[in-house]
């Protein structure tokens, strides 16, 4: 292993034994991540010297060890296709940079008004953002956001934007909380 090898987290360098010190760490103190991570299907967001490259086969982590090789590989995300987790359907909320000082009040808000039309079962900080989990249907989950787009006129639903608040009931993985992302700050589950 060349853990001195530098990879790209928050558009640093940084030595991929800091992302493994990390990764050690969640291991033994997290054991939703540790079984979450063991899944079969997890696959991971590997970081070079200008870009994020998903990969998707062969990754296996039933140890320390093998998690170990994949930082190797340069890992430094983990994301599970949301069928293989214990929720139905999630909602991934981007925010646009400009939002980003209200992040927690946006949040709560959204979640506020999802809570009145679907079930929410748990809420998980990105650095753009937050991924909301229910357990409610697809169609349910589209109507509520589509309710709240149309009463907030900085979002929208499920479209790309530069400059509206995004939420997305389409995303079929997630980033495994406790997971670091490329942009560098951990997935952190939030109370709201």
């Amino acid at each position: 292993m060349n853990l001195e090898k530098k990879v790209k987290v928050n558009n640093k360098q940084i030595p991929k034994h800091e992302v493994l010190r990390y990764y050690r760490n969640l291991w033994k103190k997290n054991p939703a991540f540790r079984n979450t991570v063991k899944t079969k299907g997890v696959f991971i967001r590997a970081s070079y010297k200008n870009k994020d490259v998903i990969k998707r086969h062969n990754i296996r982590i039933n140890n320390l060890k093998d998690l170990e090789r994949a930082v190797d590989q340069h890992a430094v995300e983990f994301i599970i296709p949301i069928k293989k987790t214990r929720y139905k359907n999630y909602v991934d909320v981007d925010m646009p940079r400009k939002h980003l000082k209200q992040k927690r009040s946006i949040a709560k808000s959204i979640v506020n008004k999802l809570r009145k039309k679907t079930k929410v079962n748990m809420v998980v900080e990105t650095p753009r953002g937050i991924h909301i989990y229910s357990n409610s249907d697809k169609k349910t989950i589209h109507k509520a956001c589509k309710q709240i787009a149309d009463e907030d006129k900085r979002m929208i639903v499920g479209k790309t934007s530069k400059n509206k608040i995004v939420l997305d009931p389409n995303e079929s993985a997630v980033a495994i909380p406790g997971s670091l992302s490329t942009k560098g700050k951990p997935y952190r589950r939030i109370g709201l």
